[in-house]
């Protein structure tokens, strides 16, 4: 076997690892996994898929999700982390929308406004579907629902 077959043979392999890690994450999370488990095994799989949105987007809705004292600012770097690697990652500037405006942060519609110009009609039912879930979780997050109404008014 050649090198480049065996470098070939090594990258097919992590990258299945990768999908295997995500995919385990997302299994967890759907089955109501508690949020600590669900962001160790996402943070696990970053760490060999460092440039990988998906990725960071996913960490930062479970970091808005938990709502732990310090997790608003880890929301916030890490939706701004997915928008480093993809600059049209519509869900990950909703993410960054909804930390700041769970951390209390004035004039975030212009990042409302770049999330709407980058979403594709999908991107906007995606966004509303994940409010409603995480207002079925936590009710008492007003922001949730602010969010939702700019989103449906767009």
């Amino acid at each position: 076997m050649s090198e480049k077959n065996i470098n070939q043979e090594n990258t097919t392999q992590t990258v299945e690892k990768e999908d295997e890690i995500f995919n385990l994450a997302i299994q967890q999370y759907n089955s109501g996994e508690p949020y600590d488990k669900v962001i160790e095994t996402f943070e696990s799989g970053l760490k060999s898929s460092i440039r990988d949105s998906s990725y960071y987007t996913c960490l930062s809705w479970l970091y808005i999700l938990r709502g732990k004292s310090n997790d608003r600012k880890k929301a916030i770097d890490y939706a701004k982390n997915a928008l480093r690697y993809d600059g049209m990652n519509a869900q990950a500037q909703y993410n960054l929308v909804l930390a700041y405006m769970l951390n209390g942060r004035k004039g975030v519609r212009e990042e409302f406004e770049k999330a709407i110009s980058m979403s594709r009609d999908q991107d906007l039912e995606s966004a509303k579907n994940n409010l409603k879930e995480a207002m079925s979780r936590n009710k008492s997050v007003p922001e949730y629902d602010k969010l939702l109404k700019w989103i449906e008014q767009a």
